[in-house]
């Protein structure tokens, strides 16, 4: 359903990441909840 979300045990104890990194979902949601623009998110 989601293809750049996965959920992986061995991957930061199992929380949902972006494909291929170590970046949790809730960070960018976090980020997002705070007004940041995706912008800000790409750069950080």
């Amino acid at each position: 359903m989601f293809g750049r979300i996965t959920f992986d045990s061995q991957i930061m104890g199992g929380w949902a990441c972006i494909r291929g990194m170590r970046i949790p979902v809730s960070v960018i949601v976090g980020q997002i909840a705070h007004g940041a623009t995706v912008e800000e998110i790409l750069v950080d």
